[in-house]
């Protein structure tokens, strides 16, 4: 039989509603088949044999045509549906191939006749198509991937409680709706992140378009939108080291522009940004503002940040943990449909400029043809509504929204809030002579943590329901749920929470506090530890550990010299680096040497001057310290010759290296005579 079939028989064109009340006059009342089935336009034979109940299959005004029947019932299909709703309730839902593999289960374990393929166990297309066109309440559709932080962040418990804090923070500053903002950022690429549909000849197996790069290279765009649909122009910031005017071109009136290594939102660049929204907005004491966001770390620990917004009469308060896709505006109404206009505004460019390529220097103004297009007022102000920030509404989610949440239905304490309601009702967020002092340890106590809620009710009860087959489908694909305990993560997040609020203010200056003893310590440890010189082998404080046996014996540890300033060792100064030399094992100070503190190879002048080979009487510049050069000339002017130790092993032969005379080459101070002799 054919998947798409079309109906080539009148029979069975009656209406079951007249079928029914032909049935209810003739059975009950007693009026004649004959009388009935002209009044009510029934065929005749059809109304005797449905009151005589002489049909197997087709019983009062139930229409089938043929000897062939569903595999299963009216009812089990209905419950089918029911099971395959609720797991797509939960993000967990079935394939096209799951759903066969279920239907020859069921079949299978509740002994339903059906012609399935035993082989491959799984039910078969045609069975697919029908049940499908049975049931137009189901549909495939191409899911969008949710984490799994989000699915479980998301619940009941934890929306409530921002709605609470919410709520009394409106009602103690009467915040208008021009006066509540949200921010976000996004990431803007050069390449788009998804192409649209082009025409192309059927059956072609690969259609490509052009697109500057593979990855393309991506910048950071920062949002920011109020509940009245006023939108504060946007900041963009660079993967670069240095700003260019040309990366201004373009780009929407009154935008900010910032540079780090990363392109990304980093705590000095959000208090620039914060900078830029306070001349934006203009708060006062009189009319004060309320700015949502994230829990980002550049949003939440940065002290600079929450000082500004005290003296400025702001209000900052921060969305529970993996909940931004439901209750953040800008997610909500204003992301999609910015980064869709903004792959448009690329193709268009690739179209109209062929042979070139986007780079970071087009990104302005393509950005901004997208911009405003997607920041329309009515975009925000739907985005605000759907949240239910504006006008409040806490019951906009309902409980079909958090089953979801369900699958991880236990209590876990991973992360705790760093603050509850009850602590941050009565902080004004700017400056007041009323201000209350409130107790930093007690006001920072554990909150329910951004778990499942324990008394979720769900839409589609799933072991309550009677079931029509022997074994229900939840038997035999059953519902996620989490086995076991989930694992801990022992990083600190910060959950909804009042950011300008006294408490947590305090709690940032503590962290703040501690980091700085912990840094200072830390450079403390850096510093070498010096040991007694009399007792220790200097070469055990060189860059890099030598072994023993590789360590000449023929020189003594305790009277080691300089080979350029012949101090000894005993005599040194704390906290000065020595190095050997990797040719002729004699030592030398750091700054004689003219090596850095890292360095761990060095190679003498007299060595380099031996290996290239150069004259006699060819004199090498080196780095020298004032009074070391006077105690040398004095020495050498008392008819002192220097010689170092034999160095056949090095370069063969009976060669040393001398120190000559000041009467035979030393010119100047800054030109040692250091050369070679045979």
């Amino acid at each position: 039989m054919p998947r798409t079939y079309h109906r080539k028989s009148n029979r069975q064109n009656w209406n079951a509603e007249h079928m029914d009340t032909a049935l209810q006059e003739v059975l009950h009342n007693g009026m004649p088949f004959k009388t009935a089935a002209r009044i009510f336009g029934v065929p005749l034979m059809s109304l005797k044999r449905r009151a005589k109940n002489k049909n197997v299959i087709a019983k009062d005004s139930i229409k089938h045509l043929g000897g062939k029947t569903t595999t299963f019932t009216n009812d089990q299909e209905n419950e089918l549906i029911r099971h395959i709703l609720d797991l797509e309730s939960r993000m967990y839902g079935l394939t096209t191939t799951d759903l066969r593999r279920l239907a020859f289960q069921l079949a299978e374990k509740n002994h339903i006749p059906h012609h399935f393929s035993r082989e491959k166990q799984i039910a078969g297309y045609d069975w697919l198509a029908g049940f499908t066109k049975r049931h137009p309440e189901i549909a495939l559709r191409n899911p969008e991937a949710t984490s799994a932080a989000r699915a479980r962040g998301f619940n009941k418990q934890v929306v409530t409680k921002f709605f609470e804090l919410l709520k009394n923070i409106i009602e103690k500053h009467n915040f208008p709706p021009h006066k509540i903002y949200n921010v976000d950022e996004t990431s803007v690429s050069t390449v788009p992140g998804k192409n649209s549909k082009i025409f192309a000849k059927r059956g072609r197996k690969q259609v490509a378009r052009v697109t500057s790069a593979e990855r393309g290279v991506s910048a950071t765009a920062v949002i920011c939108t109020s509940a009245g649909g006023v939108f504060v122009p946007p900041m963009f910031i660079f993967s670069r080291k240095r700003m260019k005017l040309e990366l201004m071109d373009g780009t929407p009136p009154g935008s900010i522009f910032g540079c780090n290594e990363s392109g990304w939102m980093k705590l000095d660049m959000f208090e620039r940004w914060f900078d830029h929204f306070l001349n934006f907005t203009k708060p006062s004491k009189e009319e004060p503002v309320l700015l949502i966001l994230d829990g980002h770390l550049s949003h939440t620990k940065n002290l600079n940040v929450v000082t500004k917004a005290r003296e400025n009469s702001v209000c900052i308060l921060c969305l529970p943990l993996h909940t931004t896709h439901k209750l953040q505006p800008l997610d909500v109404g204003v992301m999609y449909p910015l980064s869709r206009y903004m792959d448009q505004s690329l193709e268009k460019w690739m179209n109209n400029n062929p042979g070139r390529t986007v780079t970071v220097f087009q990104i302005g103004k393509i950005f901004s043809e997208a911009y405003l297009k997607a920041a329309m007022p009515s975009n925000a102000i739907n985005a605000f509504k759907k949240t239910g920030i504006v006008p409040y509404d806490p019951d906009v989610f309902i409980d079909a929204d958090f089953v979801a949440a369900d699958v991880t239905d236990q209590r876990y304490d991973e992360v705790a809030e760093r603050s509850s309601p009850s602590s941050v009702l009565n902080e004004v967020p700017h400056n007041s002579p009323a201000r209350e002092t409130v107790n930093h340890g007690d006001s920072l106590e554990k909150s329910p943590l951004p778990g499942p809620s324990n008394q979720l009710d769900s839409p589609i009860p799933d072991e309550v329901r009677e079931s029509s087959f022997i074994m229900a489908p939840t038997v035999c694909h059953p519902l996620p749920k989490i086995k076991g305990k989930r694992q801990v993560r022992q990083r600190k997040s910060v959950g909804t929470v009042l950011l300008t609020s006294t408490p947590y203010k305090n709690m940032l200056e503590e962290e703040k506090l501690k980091k700085d003893e912990a840094e200072e310590k830390k450079k403390q440890n850096k510093k070498p530890k010096l040991a007694n010189k009399e007792n220790v082998n200097p070469k055990q404080r060189t860059k890099k550990k030598e072994k023993v046996n590789e360590i000449s014996s023929d020189s003594d540890a305790s009277d080691a010299e300089c080979i350029f300033c012949c101090e000894t060792y005993t005599n040194a100064k704390d906290g000065e680096g020595w190095i050997k030399c990797s040719k002729c094992l004699r030592w030398a100070h750091d700054a004689c040497a003219g090596v850095e503190e890292d360095e761990d190879h060095f190679t003498c002048d007299l060595c380099q001057s031996c290996m290239t080979g150069k004259a006699r009487n060819q004199g090498i510049r080196s780095r020298w310290r004032k009074e070391d050069l006077e105690l040398a000339v004095a020495a050498v002017q008392e008819d002192m010759l220097i010689v170092t130790e034999p160095v056949r092993q090095q370069w063969g032969g009976n060669q040393y290296c001398l120190l000559i005379k000041k009467e035979n080459c030393l010119q100047e101070l800054s030109d040692w005579p250091r050369l070679v002799t045979r």
